[in-house]
């Protein structure tokens, strides 16, 4: 009978020290995959910083591609020039996921009336770009305001703007392609960017060579609680 026994508990022993062993060989193995898991989930981590890090820095063959062609031919307001650049921009803006429209206004001939406008200190005449009612019309002007598709009223917006119009007597390439490529460039950088506290929006100005009468115009159009100063 004691023998009996001994070879029972001998028997349960070892299916014990077995089953012991098949445990610590799963733990081993669990241990292993989620330390592989982890080593996954750190190296892809780091491939997204890496990759989120790249797309923060500046292009250049993007800025240079912008400046080519924002400078190839002048860009006068109402001209098929500044529609294309229009255009260009508005495309290249909805590329990087920006909701995009057009703001066409009417640019009238103020004679020796606008040096005076310019630079008057009175808001609503500064903003007024007919003050004097004129019927003179140097033709339909078009901003381009680009605004992220998470927009949000109630917060407050950083306005990022260049013009991108021209004179007659050049196609822009300094005076502005390279302010336009700069606030291309930006958008592009910032495509992603998420702020709880403000929304950024990019506005390209056409008749700044007519005394500003894009910019003017634009913040002629904002409604009050946009205008107002936090």
């Amino acid at each position: 009978m004691r023998q009996v026994i001994l070879f029972v508990l001998s028997k349960f022993r070892q299916r014990t020290f077995k089953a012991l062993i098949c445990v610590l060989s799963v733990l081993i193995l669990v241990g292993c995959s989620n330390s592989n898991n982890n080593k996954i989930s750190e190296d892809e981590n780091k491939a997204n910083t890496k990759v989120e890090t790249e797309n923060l820095k500046p292009r250049e063959e993007e800025i240079m591609k912008t400046i080519k062609y924002m400078g190839q031919e002048p860009s006068v307001l109402g001209t098929e020039g500044e529609k294309k650049k229009a255009e260009y921009l508005k495309n290249k803006m909805e590329n990087y996921g920006y909701s995009v429209k057009f703001q066409d206004f009417e640019v009238f001939d103020l004679g020796e009336r606008e040096r005076y406008v310019i630079t008057d200190s009175n808001l609503d005449t500064f903003l007024n770009i007919n003050s004097i009612d004129s019927t003179k019309s140097k033709g339909i002007a078009r901003n381009v305001i680009a605004k992220s598709k998470d927009y949000d009223n109630n917060k407050k917006t950083l306005y990022i703007f260049a013009h991108y119009d021209t004179t007659k007597r050049t196609t822009g390439v300094y005076d502005n392609s390279t302010g336009v490529s700069t606030v291309v460039e930006t958008a592009r950088v910032l495509q992603n960017h998420k702020n709880k506290d403000f929304n950024i929006v990019y506005v390209f100005f056409s008749a700044e060579e007519n005394y500003r009468k894009g910019s003017r115009y634009f913040l002629s159009q904002l409604s009050e609680s946009e205008k107002k100063i936090f």
